[in-house]
């Protein structure tokens, strides 16, 4: 992807949009979307630093693994390279990647 800004407009070119219907069915297309900047009145981030370790001292992650390992593992660089804009791209960019636990029921 990229984006193109005018002033208050950005414009976020070829993003994925996959409509699963199970792991080997699914449909994927490249959109075009639109923000209006000035409009945006919340926005959620997702931060990179120490969270992961929180989240693995806290149970959020598979702990059968050291920690080092399960970082390891989960980078998806190499994968996201191979995979390029094969239609399979979601699947097989999460091939081999440990998975979050289930969340207990409320």
């Amino acid at each position: 992807p990229y984006a193109e800004i005018r002033g208050d407009r950005v414009t976020v070119h070829n993003v994925r949009n996959t409509d699963y219907r199970s792991e080997t069915d699914f449909s994927m297309r490249l959109e075009d979307r639109e923000l209006d900047l000035s409009k945006i009145r919340s926005l959620d981030l997702f931060l990179n630093g120490y969270l992961d370790e929180l989240g693995y001292e806290n149970g959020a992650f598979d702990n059968s693994l050291p920690f080092s390992e399960l970082k390891a593992r989960s980078h998806i660089n190499a994968r996201a390279q191979a995979a390029d804009r094969d239609p399979r791209f979601s699947v097989r960019i999460r091939q081999g990647v440990p998975r979050m636990t289930e969340s207990p029921e409320t």
